[in-house]
């Protein structure tokens, strides 16, 4: 057995020597054949001659040895491979063209397949995630699922009687924290989770320790902080000796104890906190009450199953602590808001949901539409190039004919023919696959990025993973399948001695008729890509013509945090003012206003109350909070219809104030006549706010939002520890910005800038990405057509030649040059239109996939069905215009010569 391993490797791996003592021992069989028939009297040249004959083929039996070694199969194999490298080294453009496909195709999917998996598919870096749940309700009435309760509930569902999990633990919405390190301060994001949650998710630390038991409540001692394994490396450069460091975050001293896991990035797709903070600390932190406040609701709660428990057995399990927390939650609600609370408690109904992902994502909601379209846009293109691939191979294949023909004549197998042609296509298939798949690891974290924006990109690590070279390997399999089946299969059909007699290089009626079946099913394709990207571009225009209902030009906003330096309300009104009237000096500055919250950029939702308006216990009765300081909606070009703007008179001494646009007025009051009329905020119940102003409506949420109730109250009476400053300037932005900009930073240095811009730019960056489906889709769509136009031009150019005897003889009996050209145009057109006629169908069902991600575009869009078939019409006009023009051309006297 051993010696018999050993034959074999050295005929593997010396083979030239292997053949030498094959020819060897051959020869001296022979030799001993002869010299018998020499010592029985026969001369030298007959002995030889009769050992020949009577030893047999030399050549066959070589092979039969060869046979014997059990490595033909790897021999003719490798024999496959050289040989084709060196067919496709002697085709270039050909191979380049191939390679180029086949890496478009599976470069594109595999990048987009990178950030669905990490975006809907990769479940947390934790200990077995499968196990975890979250406790949610889902509020029947708007048909809104909630995941965020009080601290207070949290605690009672933490100590219910027999709980179904084995652990939970709380973890608070992100907050920006002002963190001084060395006497350098820095904006950080953060999140407060209650002592259990490394436990729960089976966390290690990268360094020191984790959250524990001693993190649970407040004790002489500094508090203690952990850093993210990603903060860690860029605030603090991977420093071992960080343990201990003392750092100040918001005023506040705390001391850092830990590093969480390499992997770990929260438990919250999108949110990669790079502080975590005991639950504790959050009141102090922040500056409101959050961990004793029953009415804040700003926790999410996620726990590990008990074995064999399942999500719906833990549901029913916690339902009556989900009633106490409702019931707890109502009787701590002030009298004004008792009845509009107790309808809305009524309408929610608790839920367990999985949080093997994470816990539940609006990022990950915000992107699962936009790659569901992106997954099947590149699918579409992969199918694409695979078919325009197969449509050149084949081709390819039927121009050798004849040497196809002389290899089978002279004795190759069609089996061994066979495996030579689709070693070339699998060839092609690896060498651009693995192009495409390199390309898809840098291009993956770019779309992301694109996609949603820098923050997002540093929230979600897109990194190469088992699953993705899997999709990605199994794309070229696919690929080598889709590139190889035509050829092997038009090699099987291939006659010899026809394709020798008549010495051409011409493809019968099967390849002509699946070359026309790819070329239809390929315009088919780019038909849906085409109409997909005009119906983005229609989309992105129309977003970019909506009336914003104020004027964002020559606007430069610069946000702030003074409440992190715990600024108390005095404070914050007395430093925004000192600002405003340094800014108002500023020469070239037309007016100026502060607001808590950027012009289109509103995400403040609170409840009202209105004297004659019947609460309803919805989202209906929550509207948008904006407070601003004076000359606001000047400065910002609202349209002021009835009444006045904050000016001298309000005054923090003065009774409170309010402007509402329109949708408020309407929808509590039922006209816009409410000067003088008075509302009561959740949060100031006993206070009434008097309206002495309406303006128009205003897109304060975004070009995306559509314009909802809106209150505008006055910053003297709710002066909030964030403030957005706004600019109106006469010149252009960019020659002020910086100076307005450090004219704010030199009031109190470290009070950090969170972000600064023109308005114009920001409103812009809200529609990131709908500018980016709107490219990616008109660069694929393009491209698309190109291919199949490519294709459509080599069928036409192959039919031209193919029939270049039929055409000299229509010339020869008088045909014009025109009848000649329509005959390329007539098979141009009959594919256009089969393939419009097929696509059609198709994108009209695709088309409701793109329903919510569009703008006020309909399914037929006329701009953009109008933009996608003159696309295909002017590149099938192109591809067809070509070939037409040589059938023109053809010599009637050398036409008739052609066989």
């Amino acid at each position: 057995m051993l010696s018999d391993l050993r034959f074999r490797l050295r005929s593997l791996f010396k083979r030239r020597q292997a053949e030498a003592d094959l020819d060897d021992e051959l020869r001296f069989h022979i030799e001993r054949q002869a010299a018998k028939a020499r010592d029985a009297g026969v001369s030298p040249e007959e002995a030889d001659r009769q050992a020949r004959l009577q030893f047999g083929a030399l050549a066959q039996i070589e092979e039969e040895c060869r046979d014997a070694r059990g490595l033909s199969a790897l021999e003719t194999t490798w024999q496959d491979v050289r040989f084709g490298f060196r067919t496709l080294a002697k085709s270039p453009v050909f191979t380049t063209v191939a390679l180029l496909l086949l890496a478009l195709g599976v470069g594109v999917s595999t990048a987009v397949f990178s950030v669905a998996n990490q975006v809907l598919l990769r479940g947390l870096a934790v200990k077995d995630p499968a196990e975890l749940s979250q406790l949610a309700f889902h509020d029947r009435s708007n048909h809104v699922l909630g995941t965020e309760i009080s601290y207070p509930a949290f605690e009672m569902f933490a100590h219910a009687s027999k709980p179904p999990f084995t652990g939970i633990f709380a973890v608070s919405e992100p907050a920006q924290l002002n963190v001084i390190s060395g006497g350098v301060a820095a904006l950080a994001h953060a999140v407060f989770e209650s002592a259990d949650a490394p436990s729960v998710l089976g966390l290690e630390p990268a360094l020191g320790r984790l959250l524990n038991a001693g993190d649970a409540k407040a004790s002489s001692e500094t508090s203690a902080v952990f850093l993210s394994y990603a903060y860690w490396q860029k605030r603090f450069a991977g420093d071992t000796r960080i343990i201990g460091h003392p750092l100040i975050i918001n005023s506040l001293p705390f001391v850092i104890a830990g590093v969480t896991p390499k992997d770990f990035r929260g438990v919250t797709l999108g949110i990669s906190p790079d502080l975590i903070l005991p639950a504790y600390t959050a009141d102090s932190v922040r500056g409101v009450p959050t961990v004793h406040n029953r009415n804040s609701w700003g926790f999410s709660m996620i726990c590990r199953r008990k074995p064999g428990v399942t999500e719906r057995q833990m549901q029913a399990a916690l339902e009556p602590a989900f009633a106490r927390v409702l019931e707890d939650f109502t009787q701590n609600t002030p009298p004004a808001m008792a009845g509009t609370m107790k309808a809305f408690a009524s309408k929610l109904k608790f839920r367990v949901i999985s949080a093997s992902l994470g816990a539940n994502s609006q990022t990950r909601a915000q992107l699962e539409r936009p790659l569901t379209i992106l997954i099947v846009i590149t699918s579409l293109v992969f199918l694409l190039a695979g078919a325009n691939l197969a449509g050149l191979l084949l081709s390819r294949t039927a121009s050798r004919t004849t040497e196809i023909g002389v290899r089978l004549a002279i004795g190759c197998g069609r089996a061994r023919l066979i495996r030579q042609l689709l070693t070339e296509s699998a060839l092609l298939a690896v060498l651009g696959g693995a192009a495409g798949i390199f390309a898809a690891l840098w291009t993956g974290p770019l779309l992301l990025r694109v996609l949603g924006g820098e923050q997002l990109a540093e929230a979600i690590h897109i990194r190469p993973d088992l699953l993705t070279l899997a999709f990605g390997l199994a794309l070229t399999v696919a690929g080598a399948l889709l590139a190889g089946i035509a050829p092997a299969l038009y090699a099987m059909r291939v006659d010899p001695q026809l394709s020798i007699r008549t010495s051409r290089s011409l493809a019968g009626p099967e390849h002509t008729k699946f070359a026309r079946a790819m070329i239809v099913m390929q315009v088919a394709a780019s038909l849906i890509l085409a109409l997909t990207a005009g119906q983005f571009v229609r989309s992105l225009q129309n977003y970019e013509h909506v009336n914003s209902g104020f004027r964002p030009d020559h606007l430069i906003t610069v946000s702030l945090r003074p409440g992190l330096l715990k600024y108390t309300g005095d404070q914050c009104i007395a430093y925004a003012q000192r600002i405003y009237t340094r800014l108002s000096e500023l020469p070239g500055i037309k007016s100026v206003t502060f607001s808590t919250s950027v012009m289109g950029q509103l995400t403040w939702n609170t409840l009202v109350n209105v004297p004659g308006y019947k609460l309803k216990g919805t989202l209906d009765d929550t509207v948008g909070r904006n407070v601003v300081g004076p000359r606001f909606a000047e400065t910002l070009g609202l349209t002021l219809i009835s009444g006045r703007h904050f000016d001298a008179r309000d005054t923090r001494d003065a009774p409170a104030t309010v402007i509402v646009n329109q949708s408020f007025a309407r929808h509590f009051f039922g006209t816009d006549d409410v000067l003088g009329r008075q509302i009561f905020f959740i949060d100031s119940v006993k206070r009434p706010d008097t309206i002495i102003g309406v303006v128009r409506d205003a897109h304060d949420r975004g070009l995306k939002e559509l314009p909802k109730p809106v209150a505008y109250s006055n910053y003297n009476h709710d002066p909030l520890g964030w403030l957005a400053f706004t600019v109106r300037v006469q010149q252009d932005p960019k020659f002020i910005e910086n100076e307005i900009i450090s004219v704010i930073k030199r009031f109190v240095p470290q009070v950090p800038v969170e972000a600064a811009g023109t308005a114009e730019v920001q409103l812009g960056e809200a529609l990131q990405r709908e500018r980016t489906l709107a490219v990616l889709s008109a660069i694929l769509g393009v491209l698309a057509t190109v291919v199949a136009m490519i294709g459509l031009y080599g069928l036409l150019a192959y039919s031209v030649t193919r029939r270049t005897r039929e055409i000299g003889i229509r010339m020869a009996l008088g045909a014009r040059s025109a009848q000649v050209q329509w005959i390329a145009i007539r098979d141009g057109l009959l594919l256009l239109v089969s393939g419009i006629a097929i696509g059609f169908p198709f994108y009209l069902a695709f088309s409701r996939l793109l329903r919510a991600q569009v703008f006020e575009v309909a399914a037929a869009d006329p701009a953009a069905l109008s933009m996608a078939l003159g696309l295909l019409t002017l590149s099938a006009g192109l591809a067809t215009y070509i070939p037409a023009w040589r059938s023109a051309r053809v010599n009637p006297i050398e036409a008739l010569k052609c066989e």
